[in-house]
Parts: structure tokens; sequence; C-alpha cells
């Protein structure tokens, strides 16, 4: 396991371009919606991450590494638009969690199409870091899009 923390910690950054693993290229042939970029995203024991709706693209596909049995995603509402703080580091918006509601919630445990335009948060009650990795789908398509075209693999799309 000490592999895949080493991997992380040295890439720990948002964007990771593809085309430095022929793997995903090739995937990226086969389904071309997908983008250009992947993220490694790693939770420390017991740390949430706070609601948030992501700046930078409509959705991804979510793949769980390590760590997800004992965390939840959690996908919120809200009616105020005005509640929200800009962070350049991490590239999202943050929301006031007190002024949410909770909507519905999942633990990844497959690969997940996830609306990142939809405020959501990870609640990570696991005492393991918790890595996921996360392929973000082209910009032109919605989440609708991404749902609709992975509808024609019923049997798995690797």
């Amino acid at each position: 396991m000490g592999d895949i923390y080493k991997i992380v910690d040295v890439a720990h950054r948002h964007h990771r371009p593809i085309n430095n693993h022929p793997y995903l290229v090739e995937l990226k042939n086969k389904y071309p919606i997908m983008g250009d970029t992947y993220n490694l995203y790693r939770l420390n024991n017991r740390i949430d991450l706070e609601p948030h709706r992501d700046s930078d693209r409509n959705c991804a596909v979510n793949i769980p590494v390590l760590n997800t049995e004992g965390s939840y995603t959690v996908f919120y509402s809200s009616t105020r638009t005005d509640n929200t703080q800009y962070h350049q580091r991490r590239i999202y918006d943050e929301f006031v969690p007190s002024e949410l509601q909770e909507e519905f919630r999942f633990t990844l445990l497959e690969p997940t199409i996830i609306n990142t335009k939809q405020i959501h948060g990870v609640i990570n009650s696991e005492s393991g870091h918790r890595i996921i990795f996360s392929w973000s789908v082209l910009p032109r398509y919605s989440f609708e899009d991404a749902v609709e075209f992975f509808t024609q693999y019923p049997h798995g799309v690797v």
C-alpha cells in the first residue's frame, strides 16, 4: 500500500494529464467523452471534505482506490446562491454547511458518474487514508450527457 501513498503525495495537484499513461489514452480513445485530465484525491484519516461545487468541470467518473468503505459522498441542495467562497487552490466554490439540506448520500464502492455541479462533500469516518481516482468528462458534456453515453455499456465500460 505504501506505493499508492507515494504516487498520491508526489502528484498531489489537480489536473494530471492522461497522455503520460498509455492505458488511459487507450481508454479515452474508446470513450471519447472522457477528458484529458484526471485527479487522485486523498483524504487523511477521519478528515471530511466540505460541501462544494467544482468550478472547472461538469462531471467526472470517480473510481474508488483505497479505504472508501467508511466514507459517504453526500449531495446537498441550497436555496441561496450567495453563500459561497471560491478557493483558487482547490478550484471549487465552498458552501456554508448550515444553509444546506442533504439530498442523498452513498458510499463509493464502484466507478460512479458524479455530477460535480451539484453541491457535494465527503464524510470520511474511515481510519485509513481515503483515495479515489477522478477522471473529468470533457467540459462540453453535461452530467446527463455522460449518463446517456455510458448507458450504452450495460455490462461495464472496460
